[in-house]
C-alpha cells in the first residue's frame, strides 16, 4: 500500500514536470546587439546607401540564433535598414548618372576656340551667350552678345606702375584713384571715337579678389546711352585694362550681364 501511495505521488510529480512550459528571456545580448545594428543600419543607409548592408547582414545572423522573445523585431529593423540602402543606392546611382551625363553632354558641346577671349594680359571665359566677333572699321576682335545686342571692346592695357609713375602717386591711396579716374574721364572726353561722356562712379568697387573697376557712361544724351567705358585696375597683377560696351538700344541691365562676365577675366602678372 505505502509502494503504491509512493508511486502514485512519483507518477504526479512526474506529470507536472512534464507540463511545465521552459520561458524564454525577453531580451539577450544577440537580440539587443541585432536591434542596436538594426538602428544603425537604418540611419546610415538614409546616407550612404549600401555601405549599411554589412551592418544589416550582421544583425539579421545575430537576430536568427537570438533566443529571445523579441528577435522578430530585431530581424525586422535589420530587413528594413538593408532595404532603405538597396533604395538608397540605386536613386542615388540614377541622380549621379544623370549628373555625369549633364556634365558630359556639356563638355562635348563647348566650342573651345569660341569659349575664351585670350590675349597676352588676360583672358576671359566667354558663356553661352557671348562670342567672339570682327568690328568695323579696323576689324577689332571683339565680344558680342547674344545677336547684336551689345558689343564689349577691349580698347587699352598699360602698367599700373607706369600709369603711377605718369600720376605720380600710389594706387592704393584713394586720392591716387580719383587721379586715375579723372585721367581716364579726360582721356576718352576727348575721344573722337565716341559721343560725349556722362555720370561715372568716380569710386572702384570690388570686381573680384584680385581687381577694382569704375564705369562712365557715355551718349548724346542722359536718355539716349549707347554704352559704357569699363576700367579694370589689378594692383595684385599691375595691371590696367579698358573695356568699352555699345549698342543701339542700351538696356541699363546690360551692365549686369557685362559686369558678370568680367568678374571671370584672368589677369597675367605683369
Amino acid at each position: 500500500m505505502r509502494e503504491k501511495t509512493k508511486n502514485l505521488k512519483k507518477e504526479k510529480i512526474d506529470t507536472k514536470i512534464d507540463n511545465i512550459q521552459v520561458l524564454r528571456p525577453l531580451n539577450d545580448s544577440n537580440s539587443l546587439t541585432s536591434i542596436i545594428l538594426g538602428i544603425i543600419t537604418i540611419i546610415i543607409a538614409l546616407f550612404l546607401g549600401i555601405i549599411a548592408l554589412p551592418l544589416g547582414i550582421v544583425g539579421i545572423i545575430l537576430g536568427i540564433i537570438s533566443k529571445a522573445k523579441n528577435k522578430i523585431v530585431a530581424i525586422i529593423l535589420n530587413i528594413i535598414g538593408m532595404s532603405i540602402a538597396v533604395f538608397t543606392t540605386i536613386l542615388l546611382g540614377t541622380l549621379l548618372f544623370s549628373f555625369f551625363e549633364n556634365v558630359k553632354n556639356d563638355f562635348t558641346n563647348i566650342d573651345f576656340d569660341n569659349s575664351l577671349y585670350n590675349t597676352d594680359n588676360f583672358a576671359l571665359p566667354l558663356n553661352k551667350s557671348w562670342s567672339k566677333v570682327k568690328v568695323e572699321p579696323n576689324d577689332i576682335e571683339s565680344l558680342m552678345y547674344k545677336d547684336n545686342e551689345l558689343y564689349l571692346i577691349p580698347v587699352g592695357v598699360e602698367s599700373l606702375e607706369d600709369v603711377e609713375n605718369k600720376l605720380a602717386c600710389n594706387y592704393e591711396n584713394v586720392d591716387c584713384q580719383k587721379k586715375l579716374y579723372d585721367n581716364f574721364y579726360n582721356y576718352w572726353n576727348n575721344n573722337e571715337d565716341i559721343n560725349q561722356l556722362l555720370d561715372g562712379e568716380e569710386k572702384f568697387n570690388k570686381l573680384k579678389y584680385d581687381a577694382d573697376y569704375i564705369t562712365i557712361n557715355y551718349g548724346e544724351t542722359p536718355d539716349t546711352v549707347n554704352g559704357k567705358l569699363y576700367l579694370i585696375v589689378s594692383d595684385f597683377n599691375n595691371m590696367v585694362i579698358c573695356f568699352i560696351s555699345k549698342s543701339d538700344h542700351y538696356d541699363n541691365s546690360y551692365d549686369y550681364v557685362v559686369i558678370d562676365l568680367l568678374k571671370n577675366i584672368l589677369i597675367t602678372k605683369n
